[in-house]
C-alpha cells in the first residue's frame, strides 16, 4: 500500500526542466546568470548592492543548491545515479560562493570564475 502511495505522489511531481545528457538541468545556470562578466565595469560599483538584494530573496544565500532550486517534493528525479557526481560538484561550488560572500571576499572577478566553472559542467556534458 505504501509503495503505491509513493508512486502516486511521484506521478504528481513536475518533470525536471531542460535536462542535458547527464541529467543536469540547463536551468540551473540561472543561479549564476544574473551577473554578466562582459559588463564587469558597470557592475563593479553596484556588485555589493546586487548581492545584498539576491541574498534577501534566497534566505541568506547567493546561490541555491541544486536541490534547493529544484525541490524533490516538486520535481521528479532531481538527483539520480546519472547526475549525482555533477550535482555534488555544483553544490560544492555554490557553497564556496556563499562562503566567500559571507566572508566579504566575493568579488565580481571571483564570481565570474565560478560562473564559468558551472557553465562548463552544465554545457560541456554534451561533448
Amino acid at each position: 500500500m505504501e509503495k503505491r502511495e509513493n508512486e502516486v505522489n511521484k506521478s504528481l511531481l513536475e518533470e525536471m526542466p531542460q535536462l542535458n545528457k547527464d541529467g543536469v538541468s540547463y536551468d540551473y545556470i540561472n543561479e549564476y546568470a544574473w551577473f554578466l562578466p562582459e559588463f564587469y565595469l558597470q557592475f563593479k560599483e553596484k556588485f555589493k548592492e546586487m548581492l545584498e538584494s539576491i541574498e534577501k530573496r534566497k534566505n541568506g544565500k547567493i546561490v541555491l543548491k541544486y536541490e534547493e532550486r529544484f525541490p524533490p517534493n516538486r520535481f521528479k528525479d532531481v538527483i539520480t545515479e546519472k547526475n549525482r557526481e555533477k550535482i555534488e560538484v555544483l553544490n560544492k561550488l555554490g557553497g564556496e560562493v556563499n562562503n566567500l560572500y559571507k566572508e566579504g571576499k566575493l568579488t565580481p572577478k571571483e564570481f565570474a570564475k565560478y560562473q564559468s566553472q558551472v557553465a562548463k559542467i552544465i554545457y560541456n556534458s554534451e561533448t
